[in-house]
């Protein structure tokens, strides 16, 4: 069974770009919850042609 997909709103753009997860709490956290990626997006955009800013962890495979 593939793992699950959290999906996670962030209303600030400024928040979204901040965001420093503790990678061993977040890799700890993602096992014990079945989670493969964590990703993170706001409908704050940098630039007008863009609906939307995402950024993805996962750290069970080694992406920070």
């Amino acid at each position: 069974m593939p793992g699950l997909h959290l999906i996670v709103p962030i209303t600030s753009l400024d928040v979204l770009l901040s965001l420093r997860p503790d990678q061993k709490n977040l890799r700890e956290f993602c096992l014990a919850n079945g989670i493969e990626i964590i990703l993170v997006w706001s409908e704050e955009v940098s630039l007008p042609q863009n609906n939307y800013r995402t950024r993805v962890f996962a750290p069970i495979y080694g992406v920070p």
